[in-house]
């Protein structure tokens, strides 16, 4: 069933405005809601209350924001969706052809799910996990190895809680015909970036490459539509 839901930016977060407000978060495999299920295209869908200790009250001072649950992979595989921040809309079951498509990367077992991709960050490839969840980008420290740091500024993740980390700004390319960009990357606290290393994972790219594309998720892959940005 073909649905429109309105969404927003708050602190840097994907938020799901309407009848329920849902952080949307390509980063987490599961999907939770406070009351148990989750009403997304036409469909009443259970899961679990909160996500390894992530709850809605978790999700709610963090984000600065009430926020009733969390979709993940698990519901938005099960339907093909179009993100547009450009237009403040999430379009489910938006089953068009696009053909640009980022260059895909194949993840294990352990990260089953979640969608990856391959990039250049200061002219060097780099394997990137996307996740909208994430307010701020992410990259191996030794990608910024002799380079100032821009700010610093503070995130959260539940393994760990709250943290701090410098930004570092550096040149992204995406696909071979578009022009390059410059943004910002944070350094992982070292729990989180050994994790990613055992995946052979360079980072996280966050909320900014939705920021800059319109981007239909399918088939566990991502799009670019005709008309791109």
């Amino acid at each position: 069933m073909f649905q429109s839901l309105n969404i927003k930016i708050i602190n840097e977060h994907i938020i799901i405005e309407g009848e329920q407000a849902l952080l949307l978060d390509t980063g987490s495999p599961t999907s939770f809601h406070a009351t148990g299920f989750i009403k997304w295209a036409g469909v009443k869908i259970p899961v679990c209350s909160s996500v390894n200790g992530v709850s809605k009250d978790y999700l709610s001072t963090n984000v600065g924001r009430n926020i009733d649950g969390l979709v993940g992979m698990d519901i938005i595989h099960r339907f093909p969706l179009l993100i547009s921040l450009r237009d403040n809309q999430l379009f489910i079951d938006d089953d068009a052809n696009y053909s640009r498509s980022f260059k895909q990367i194949e993840l294990g077992p352990f990260a089953q799910g979640l969608i990856a991709i391959e990039m250049l960050v200061n002219n060097r490839v780099v394997r990137m996990i996307v996740d909208t969840g994430a307010p701020i980008s992410y990259i191996n420290k030794t990608f910024v190895e002799g380079l100032v740091f821009e700010r610093e500024v503070t995130d959260f993740h539940p393994l760990i809680g709250s943290f701090k980390t410098h930004t570092y700004r550096c040149k992204v390319n995406h696909i071979n015909e578009d022009a390059p960009y410059y943004q910002e990357f944070g350094i992982l606290p070292n729990l989180i970036e050994s994790t990613l290393s055992m995946l052979h994972i360079d980072g996280i790219i966050g909320v900014e490459l939705f920021k800059r594309y319109r981007i239909q998720i399918k088939n566990g892959q991502l799009f670019l539509p005709p008309q791109g940005i």
